[in-house]
This record gives C-alpha cells, sequence and structure tokens, in this order.
C-alpha cells in the first residue's frame, strides 16, 4: 500500500536528485521505490526545487536507452531473421539505424541505386509481403495513381510476360 505525503515521508534533495537525474529513473519508478503515489512524488520535487526534466532530457535516461536497446536484443535472438511484418502487411528490414520497405530495398538493388521519392514499387498480385522481384514494378508516382485496375492488369500482365521470356 502506498503511504500518502501526509503520512510523513521525508525525502532529501540529493537523495531525490540522484534517482531523478542520476540514475534516470522516472517519477512513476521514483514513486514505487517509496512505496507512495507519483503525486507524493511531484509534490516533493516541487516543494525541494527539483527541475522537472524535458521530453528531450528523459530521452536521454538510461530507462530510454534500455527501451531503443531492445531492438539489439530482438536482434541477437536465434530465430531473428531481420524482418518484421507491419499491421498494414508491409515487411520491414533491419538495415544498420534503420528500418527499410523491403521490397523497396530489393528493387534499389536490382536497379543499383536509391528510389526517388516519387518512384512507387507495386506489389503486381496486391500482396503487400510477396517481395518477391517478378511480383515487383516499378511506377512513377503520377502513373501509379493514374491507372486504373484494369489498365494496370494489362501493362502488368505484359511485363510478366517479358520478365518470363528473359528468365527461360
Amino acid at each position: 500500500m502506498k503511504m500518502s505525503k501526509s503520512k510523513g515521508l521525508k525525502i532529501k534533495k540529493e537523495e531525490l536528485d540522484t534517482l531523478y537525474w542520476g540514475d534516470g529513473l522516472s517519477i512513476r519508478d521514483i514513486a514505487n521505490y517509496f512505496s507512495v503515489s507519483a503525486v507524493a512524488i511531484k509534490y516533493w520535487m516541487k516543494k525541494l526545487k527539483v527541475k522537472i526534466r524535458t521530453q528531450k532530457e528523459a530521452c536521454n535516461t538510461n530507462r530510454c536507452r534500455k527501451k531503443n536497446s531492445e531492438s539489439i536484443l530482438q536482434e541477437k535472438h536465434p530465430l531473428w531473421k531481420g524482418r518484421v511484418k507491419r499491421a498494414d502487411g508491409y515487411i520491414m528490414l533491419r538495415k544498420p539505424g534503420k528500418y527499410v520497405l523491403e521490397h523497396r530495398d530489393i528493387v534499389e538493388e536490382k536497379i543499383g541505386r536509391l528510389l526517388k521519392h516519387f518512384e512507387v514499387v507495386h506489389h503486381i498480385n496486391r500482396i503487400r509481403d510477396d517481395n518477391r522481384l517478378e511480383n515487383l514494378y516499378v511506377f512513377y508516382k503520377r502513373e501509379h495513381d493514374r491507372f486504373s485496375s484494369s489498365k494496370i492488369k494489362k501493362v502488368l500482365e505484359s511485363n510478366i510476360n517479358t520478365i518470363a521470356h528473359e528468365n527461360s
């Protein structure tokens, strides 16, 4: 059970500074440490004139660094394949320092350059996690938006036939 601030909790400024700024604990973590409510800790911080962290300062704490390092732990897991499926169905690949869309990465490797922001990679069969090269087609964004589904099918079928003949 948490003690309220009126039940005689005494915290020294140095102790609160060390926990909050030195150890990077959140107000909630400090409240759990003292078995009091977060409101009580905020009360004492205000009373003792302990500066509250900005959002940027909060992201430089140990706790935030631990959250950011979870992806590193994920990559060391024996079943980690370097891919994550998003809620919208696209596959994301982990590249040094960032995630990239797998279908764009496959096309970029094939053509030997980065795609421009106005180039769209279309999944011919409309299955977003089917990233086989023969299922991907690059459009300019304007073209992709302008085509109706029937026109796209005709263009893409001819593209598939061309690719199939090249592979034979």
